[in-house]
């Protein structure tokens, strides 16, 4: 267990939603990790329900989590939304730059 890692970057890595869904369910029950920037990635769908499911355990420490710039859509975006009130940590989640959620949307 690596308890020392808490800032994690892995902006303009190519994750694709089956990186994105592995990485969320990885991080379920990590308690070090508190920011995460997975920016200007291909995740889309799976990617955001683990992360809700992610953000809902509250063994989760992230305090923090860049998703700009992505393939998020809007009921994707309604899915976080929820999530964040199941949330004890989590205080920023960033969707800009996600084509297809728009500006109008409740979640954002």
């Amino acid at each position: 267990r690596n308890d020392s890692l808490i800032d994690l970057n892995l902006r303009l890595n190519r994750l694709d939603d089956e990186g994105g869904r592995m990485l969320f369910e990885g991080l379920r029950n990590n308690a070090s990790v508190t920011a995460l920037n997975v920016c200007s990635n291909a995740m889309q769908g799976e990617s955001a329900k683990a992360l809700a499911v992610c953000l809902s355990n509250p063994e989760c420490a992230l305090v923090s989590v860049d998703m700009s710039g992505n393939r998020l859509n809007e009921s994707d975006a309604d899915l976080l939304k929820d999530a964040l009130q199941e949330s004890v940590s989590l205080t920023a989640l960033d969707l800009r730059a996600n084509p297809d959620i728009p500006a109008s949307s409740d979640a954002l």
